[in-house]
């Protein structure tokens, strides 16, 4: 059997970031900590490395949950060109919030931009947004519409 375990992201500044996903999208923190050593380095295979591992998870639903890193030795680098929506590979993330605008606006507060604009579907049962978090992490988010 397979199934979702978590993703992984990795982040400049990790308290900046968890203060996003804490404050404005109520998620918890279910695990911090220090990793490095010999376990680490070989499922990586980055020798010497440290880094600072933060898993969070929805309120709900702690089964699928974020990892944050934050690379202590050796230091992250930045994806050069930038994650776009069209690029290969993982390019974003999908959340289902509810009261779409009202989360839009806390996140711009936050230092978060809007790729697009808030578009509703064409079945009119949803409406969402692409945002770009600090370390170029695109997020779209997804308001289920209840008639």
């Amino acid at each position: 059997m397979t199934q979702f375990r978590h993703v992984g992201i990795v982040l400049n500044n990790i308290n900046a970031t968890l203060r996003i996903w804490t404050e404005v999208l109520d998620f918890v923190v279910i695990s911090r900590r220090i990793e490095n050593g010999s376990p680490v380095e070989k499922l990586i295979g980055i020798e010497g490395v440290s880094l600072e591992s933060v898993k969070i998870a929805s309120r709900t639903d702690n089964r699928i949950c974020v990892e944050f890193l934050s690379f202590i030795n050796p230091t992250s680098v930045y994806r050069k060109p930038k994650t776009v929506p069209n690029s290969y590979g993982i390019t974003h993330l999908a959340l289902t919030v509810d009261n779409l605008p009202n989360v839009v606006k806390k996140l711009y507060e936050y230092g978060v931009v809007l790729i697009g604009e808030i578009s509703v579907s064409d079945d009119g049962k949803s409406q969402g947004v692409y945002t770009e978090f600090p370390e170029n992490i695109l997020i779209e988010l997804v308001e289920e519409i209840v008639e």
